[in-house]
């Protein structure tokens, strides 16, 4: 299975990191110290239970001299998504699947609109990880989950198939979050916060903060376990 991970931070290089390890053959497009530090050094995986490496890792700032791959994954910040999809239009075959691992509905309706809704599967990701140093994906805690389905809720074999290559590669993977009530198509404010309690309950009494998990949500639910401040009688 060819794999383009476009994004190789917390999300990308996590999860493909996981792919190419199991065997698939994964091409992680990154840039600046991220970039030279991978192909100098391989990409690394930092976890408590025992650190992973890939190297050599097969890594670019240039998709155009990628060809078209089985799958490519999106995992840049929503703002990112429209002009990264417009730079992989080249890179986007008749048997290329686009897979938004970004946690957002928004992100999902971007990739729709530029490579077609029948192009694009909906994914939903939650993992506690971040650069901690170029070529280092830190993960703390043992937290992930990995969720890919078609946009209207059906089965399909592309679906099927990344789902087992991801099993192999040793990955939590889950079509509905049952723990939550959540399936791959909810809104992005309820996605987000499913991600955050999940990360939430993993990382109970862990002193450090889990990067991109803070915050509130769009319904102003506290995120991370935090909890409302409570009022002072009077």
């Amino acid at each position: 299975m060819n794999i383009v991970a476009f994004g190789a931070g917390g999300v990308g290089g996590y999860f493909g990191g996981r792919l190419a390890l199991s065997g698939e053959d994964v091409t992680f497009v990154a840039r600046g110290a991220h970039l030279n530090a991978i192909r100098e050094k391989g990409l690394r995986i930092a976890r408590s239970e025992g650190d992973l490496l890939i190297n050599p890792a097969q890594v670019t700032d240039d998709v155009t001299t990628l060809s078209p791959p089985d799958y490519l994954l999106f995992a840049v910040k929503l703002q990112d998504t429209e002009a990264v999809a417009e730079a992989c239009r080249p890179i986007v075959g008749p048997n290329t699947t686009v897979v938004s691992l970004q946690n957002g509905v928004e992100a999902v309706d971007i990739l729709s609109s530029t490579f077609g809704p029948d192009k694009v599967l909906a994914g939903m990701v939650g993992v506690a990880t971040y650069i901690s140093e170029p070529g280092v994906v830190t993960q703390t805690g043992a937290f992930h989950f990995m969720a890919i389905g078609e946009q209207d809720g059906t089965r399909s074999d592309r679906a099927v198939a990344l789902e087992q290559a991801c099993k192999k590669a040793g990955l939590k993977v889950k079509r509905h979050l049952a723990e939550v009530h959540l399936p791959v198509g909810v809104e992005q404010h309820d996605r987000t916060d499913a991600v955050a309690q999940w990360a939430a309950a993993d990382n109970a009494g862990n002193a450090r903060p889990v990067p991109g998990l803070h915050g509130r949500s769009r319904r102003g639910r506290p995120r991370q376990g935090r909890q409302p401040a409570r009022r002072r009688r009077r």
